[in-house]
């Protein structure tokens, strides 16, 4: 039974086929969760195809790889983002701490009903695993936002 709109959170996922997608390119074509991030993000149209092999050779600093990875997804579709002034402006900054947020979110109310990954958070979770759920989360956050629909 789907939960009423009143008490569904931030971190419910919304894009199934999305997930599934992901998956399939990670698990049964054998590719890396960033390239499969990137693959992603052009066949939806955020991002050019000539972005895709920056993109999936993204090496991560302070964040995990799928999380490095959707922030250059994000920085690369809002420079595709036509300037429109009746809209509100956001930044990249904005985005990408709200995906943030979210992501840590969707992990920990996940792993307080799974014990067996207490310990996961952010920075080192697995990345094959998460990199289909933050995909849906960054679709989220950018469709919040008006004129990027």
């Amino acid at each position: 039974m789907e939960k009423p709109a009143a008490y569904q959170s931030t971190t419910d996922l919304k894009f199934p086929n999305v997930r599934l997608h992901l998956r399939d390119l990670i698990a049964k074509d054998n590719h890396s969760p960033s390239y499969a991030m990137a693959q992603s993000a052009v066949l939806y149209g955020l991002i050019p195809e000539r972005a895709l092999k920056e993109i999936a050779a993204v090496k991560p600093f302070d964040m995990c790889l799928c999380m490095a990875s959707a922030g250059e997804i994000i920085a690369e579709y809002m420079k595709t983002l036509p300037q429109k002034g009746d809209f509100p402006s956001f930044s990249y900054d904005h985005v990408l701490s709200s995906l943030t947020r979210a992501a840590k979110s969707h992990l920990k109310s996940k792993t307080a009903h799974n014990s067996l990954s207490a310990g996961m958070n952010l920075p080192n979770h697995d990345c094959c695993r998460f990199a289909p759920i933050l995909f849906d989360l960054m679709l989220q956050q950018l469709l919040r936002y008006p004129g990027l629909d």
